[in-house]
């Protein structure tokens, strides 16, 4: 018999293309980092997500979840900008998930080293319990980013593109 926590471990990595495949495998190596107590997300006390892979602390933390998104509004169109350019973006992307009601922890996306690149800065991120998927796209889309990892418990397929959503694509599922 399935556990609630299996039923909502997969991780849906969304693009919204155009998007190259070393961008996009990028995008999956990387390591998202969650504290779910306050303050930064350190390596000694946050849960790493990965795109692909099961995440079961989630739905012990949160016995509700019903899905989830990891949002950030930093480097938009995934070209480096400067910090105080960033933490703007951060900051107006922290007011838009408040004036509409939604909680949100802090979260910091480490990107893998990969090879004949130039390594990728830490970006802050925002982890939003109970975002539907169409309003992650949104957000995405409004901040201007290439991507954004979610899950949901609907029934989705790698590949399937959203209807109003344009050319937003599933790239991996557990």
């Amino acid at each position: 018999m399935k556990t609630r926590a299996a039923a909502l471990t997969p991780l849906l990595y969304v693009t919204l293309p155009p998007l190259p495949p070393v961008l996009r495998r990028a995008y999956r190596d990387t390591a998202y980092r969650v504290t779910l107590r306050g303050g930064k997300a350190r390596r000694d006390d946050a849960l790493v997500l990965r795109v692909g892979q099961p995440a079961p602390e989630l739905a012990l933390a949160f016995p509700r979840l019903r899905c989830w998104a990891l949002l950030t509004a930093w480097n938009p169109e995934s070209t480096r900008r400067g910090k105080n350019d960033n933490c703007r973006a951060q900051s107006r992307l922290r007011a838009a998930l408040r004036q509409g009601g939604r909680r949100f922890f802090p979260g910091e996306n480490r990107a893998d080293p990969m090879p004949r690149h130039r390594p990728w800065p830490p970006e802050a991120s925002l982890f939003v319990p109970n975002l539907p998927l169409a309003a992650a796209v949104t957000l995405a889309r409004h901040f201007r980013q290439k991507a954004a990892l979610a899950c949901s418990n609907a029934r989705l397929r790698r590949g399937q593109r959203f209807r109003g959503q344009g050319d937003c694509v599933i790239h991996s599922r557990c």
